[in-house]
């Protein structure tokens, strides 16, 4: 049996310890494959999460009106806002909307009118159009029923997908995903 010195010993071991150049042009080669893949995926169901968290907090704002026009026992309303303090009649639902008490059923914020939730603006790319129906606003009496003939659908786009967020003449919300 041959006898390796201490020094010798630990000299061998870290002679064989690390990574070539080889290996780890390899191994980065794999990871950078890997990214190219990922990313997109990763955008696309980014993308598809916003698009529904929107559509979402959208049927929030009108189901938290509905009940607070049946809760308190007067009309409440939806309507696009820029400043989050009035309602607007010009571009889209995009530019962002608030909830309020109409205590006189104008479809305007004043006199002794509450705001109950706002809504900024969406970022990006996004887009949020109603059709005649629910242009500029959506009330709710205090039965809970719309006020006025409402059958409506706005459609959200982000990107290249899109969801259709439909109001039926009983004041009831639904989403439904547009194929891409």
């Amino acid at each position: 049996m041959k006898y390796i010195p201490h020094s010798d010993q630990t000299a061998s071991v870290h002679r064989n310890s690390g990574f070539t150049l080889v290996e780890m042009i390899v191994v980065l080669s794999i990871i950078g494959i890997i990214l190219v893949i990922a990313i997109p995926s990763f955008s696309s169901f980014i993308q598809s999460n916003r698009l529904a968290t929107t559509a979402n907090e959208f049927v929030s704002s009108l189901n938290l009106a509905r009940n607070e026009a049946t809760t308190r026992g007067l009309t409440v309303t939806v309507c696009k806002s820029t400043d989050l303090t009035a309602c607007v009649e010009t571009d889209n639902w995009d530019q962002g909307w608030i909830v309020f008490t109409d205590s006189n059923a104008n479809g305007n914020v004043d006199g002794t009118d509450t705001v109950l939730r706002v809504h900024e603006a969406l970022s990006g790319n996004a887009t949020f159009v109603g059709n005649e129906h629910v242009k500029n606003r959506i009330s709710y009496s205090a039965t809970g029923f719309p006020v006025g003939t409402v059958n409506g659908t706005l459609v959200l786009t982000i990107g290249d997908r899109s969801i259709n967020v439909i109001l039926n003449s009983t004041g009831r919300v639904k989403t439904e995903k547009v194929s891409p």
